[in-house]
């Protein structure tokens, strides 16, 4: 297997507070809207026909910034490596042959051999994915694997002989952003216009965003150029042309006024991106522990609905109806969410369980395991 693209320094995030956390009671204050930007199969059959467009656009950039020449010259020199991203499903129709357009987004070349990295939902259960790169090139690619928890997903490109593959992105130092730093985002919206670059700033970081699932993503840049579907898992670069995120959503807040929205974006932390992706790499999938139950938050816990044979969770005597409430000593409840307390640790480590079985507490002793 080819070597993962070396390690850059990683220094993990501080938590967010729960001001960060798009909670519940901020739903009800504002109307808003988590857009995870994944395009829509019905825009997507349009975008299999002609994406680059019906009217004559070629792939090259469409600056949105009031700082036209800056972004005009980064881009020049970065666009070769950002990609467009386009998946597809057997067509099942009576009669029909062929394949379905599902969706796309956008992606970026990692190394020079051929991996991009992008978001996980925008290859997620899908059953082919073409990239078009800036040159225009369609090319086959498979997915090396995908870690849901954070949306870091790994494809590999597969050219032709006489296909050049697109150059590696360079990498930057994503610990050392601050509020304020330029950056400029690139990405394929609507399916259609490819590699759009617009321009904005940091506007803050260590942010997440609670996905209604009992996790949150994390790791978050929050900042201010525009984003909009099909700009998943396009980079985010700071201005020396280094990638430094990698854009994931973006919330739009209305208060009740729909011609001043305001568009905050975010974007997955350029560090932690490339942790996952080091080790899709290198093994196939995110190094995720597993313990073997599949439940629900509740305001009590984390209830379990069914455990799986032969898990830790089953080793240990869970059981289904049970009541998670602690981790060791943090406690699980819908503002301690369940996966991310136990993603922070690793496979082997042993971790104390507490839960409620009808009005009962019980403590197990449970070692992680690895993902079957």
């Amino acid at each position: 297997m080819t070597q993962p693209h070396p390690m850059q320094t990683h220094q993990p995030p501080k938590p967010a507070t729960h001001d960060d956390d798009l909670a519940p009671r901020r739903v009800r204050r504002w109307l808003i809207v988590i857009a995870l930007i994944l395009l829509t199969a019905g825009i997507a059959a349009i975008m299999a026909l002609d994406p680059w467009g019906g009217d004559g656009e070629e792939a090259s950039s469409i600056i949105t910034s009031n700082q036209p020449s800056a972004a005009d010259d980064l881009a020049d020199t970065v666009n070769p490596s950002v990609v467009s991203v386009f998946t597809y499903s057997p067509t099942f129709s009576p009669g029909a042959t062929g394949r379905a357009p599902t969706g796309s987004g956008s992606g970026w070349a990692y190394t020079g051999d051929g991996y991009v990295i992008t978001n996980a939902h925008v290859v997620d259960s899908v059953d082919e994915v073409d990239v078009i790169t800036f040159a225009g090139e369609v090319m086959p690619a498979t997915v090396v694997g995908a870690d849901w928890y954070q949306d870091v997903a790994v494809i590999r490109l597969e050219p032709d002989d006489d296909q050049a593959l697109p150059p590696a992105t360079t990498v930057g130092d994503s610990s050392r952003l601050a509020v304020g730093d330029p950056v400029i985002a690139i990405g394929t919206p609507g399916g259609r216009y490819a590699n759009t670059v617009s321009v904005g700033a940091v506007t803050g970081v260590d942010r997440r965003i609670n996905t209604g699932s009992g996790y949150s993503i994390r790791n978050l840049i929050q900042h201010s150029a525009a984003l909009a579907s099909g700009n998943s898992g396009g980079p985010l670069f700071s201005m020396d042309g280094e990638v430094v995120g990698m854009n994931v959503a973006s919330r739009v807040s209305r208060n009740g006024d729909v011609s001043n929205a305001d568009v905050i974006s975010f974007a997955i932390d350029g560090d932690a991106a490339i942790e996952i992706a080091d080790e899709i790499i290198a093994d196939g999938s995110a190094n995720r522990p597993w313990l073997g139950i599949n439940g629900q938050v509740s305001n009590d816990g984390h209830v379990v609905l069914d455990v799986e044979p032969g898990s830790p969770a089953e080793i240990a005597g869970l059981e289904p109806g049970d009541v998670v409430t602690r981790i060791d000593d943090r406690i699980v409840n819908d503002g301690g969410w369940f996966i991310d307390l136990l993603y922070q640790y690793n496979p082997g480590e042993t971790v104390t369980l507490a839960f409620d079985r009808e009005g009962e507490s019980t403590m197990v002793e449970i070692t992680l395991g690895s993902p079957p």
